[in-house]
């Protein structure tokens, strides 16, 4: 076929495949180009990119049939095990009108700190780093202190405190009754344990059945994570409100459900919006490459959020959000897609200046039923967090929280 190809061409692959975020320069990482004829219609280009190889399948004939490309693929790699990446038309003509399927070498191991930062992506790849050195994480029961330790990707990776019965911090208490607790929920405490293990310490759901009647934990209501109406991600703070009975639980979960719940949120971002005030009305779907994480899909389920600009400088802008719907990490991907990043958000921003996303959970408003009976329309607000102050007051930004 006569198909020649240079390190900017896979580079260029990789990009049209979505499996590298931008066109890089630098291909230092690229090694092993290869380039074969399994048959006489079909060109098979392999090579590497940070040690994974890649085989990159050229045919018009095959006609979506995998199998028969990895047929070629056994050809000149037999011992290789390849995975799908995607199957798309020629690549906006680069590559000569043909069809071109891409797969990568499936990887049974990865290094520990990658492999629990896709399990834990609420905390920072730096923060995993730290733990895994302190001796705070286990793979399938037993602890590795070693970062760059290879694992298999199945492995069950748990992170524990240094101290056991060692509380990880205080939770400060906005209002309570027979009924409900509101809470400023501290940056870093999880609303709850992952499904089979993961963090190992004090949850919401900890700090939540300590307030509840010993008869109440007997009934079902305990399986259905004691009374976490709503969620916050583990690294946002602010307003949380927590119920203390099955009717509770049902009642302000309606609330959420059918919208009728005010919530406010302020954040630092870098960098400033085109327009002060707006709507980003932009539908979200989870991200299949990394499936604890969202992007911004046409395809993905209706999400609206209102932002507005309350102070910025040259280098960050300090903005009040009303979420309208309440996807999975909403706040943080629409910011994100509108190219204002929050300080401190790892997965959706490059810029990694802070430990955690600078954004709070500042105001809730809802329906709460009452000691008497009766049902009350509150609303409740958190302070700011310390480090967010700070950062505010060095930056020269307005307190808006």
């Amino acid at each position: 076929m006569g198909m020649k190809f240079t390190k900017k061409d896979c580079i260029r692959l990789l990009y049209g495949f979505g499996e590298i975020t931008e066109e890089i320069v630098d291909d230092e990482f690229l090694k092993d180009i290869s380039v074969k004829n399994p048959i006489p219609t079909t060109t098979l280009l392999g090579f590497s990119w940070e040690r994974i190889h890649y085989y990159a399948l050229f045919d018009t004939d095959l006609n979506d049939n995998i199998e028969r490309a990895k047929e070629q693929i056994f050809k000149i790699y037999p011992n290789s095990d390849p995975e799908l990446v995607a199957g798309k038309d020629d690549l906006g003509g680069f590559f000569k009108g043909k069809v071109v399927y891409l797969f990568r070498e499936r990887i049974t191991k990865k290094r520990l700190d990658i492999l629990a930062s896709e399990q834990f992506p609420d905390i920072s790849r730096s923060q995993l780093v730290k733990m895994i050195k302190n001796g705070e994480v286990k793979v399938d029961g037993e602890t590795i202190d070693i970062n760059k330790t290879l694992v298999s990707n199945d492995a069950k990776i748990e992170i524990t405190r240094s101290q056991e019965g060692e509380k990880l911090v205080d939770i400060p208490v906005i209002f309570e009754n027979e009924n409900v607790v509101v809470i400023n929920k501290p940056s870093g405490v999880l609303v709850h344990n992952k499904d089979g293990g993961g963090f190992v310490g004090e949850t919401l759901v900890d700090f939540l059945e300590e307030r509840i009647d010993e008869e109440l934990l007997e009934t079902e209501f305990k399986t259905n994570r004691t009374g976490i109406i709503h969620r916050l991600d583990r690294g946002t703070s602010g307003v949380m409100i927590l119920a203390k009975n099955p009717e509770t639980a049902s009642f302000l979960s309606r609330q959420f459900a059918d919208r009728k719940v005010k919530k406010t949120y302020f954040a630092v971002v870098h960098g400033h919006p085109k327009i002060n005030k707006a709507v980003i009305d932009v539908p979200i779907a989870r991200n299949n490459k990394a499936p604890t994480t969202f992007l911004a899909n046409p395809d993905g389920k209706p999400a609206q959020t209102i932002y507005e600009v309350v102070s910025a400088n040259d280098n960050f802008s300090w903005l009040k959000l009303t979420p309208l719907t309440g996807r999975t990490h909403q706040i943080r991907v629409h910011l994100a897609h509108i190219n204002t990043p929050i300080v401190g958000d790892f997965i959706y921003n490059k810029e990694q200046i802070k430990e955690r996303p600078f954004l709070h959970a500042s105001e809730l408003e809802i329906t709460v039923p009452k000691d008497d009976g009766q049902n009350e329309r509150m609303s409740f607000r958190a302070d700011l967090p310390d480090d967010i102050k700070e950062f505010l007051g060095l930056e020269g930004l307005e307190d808006a929280g």
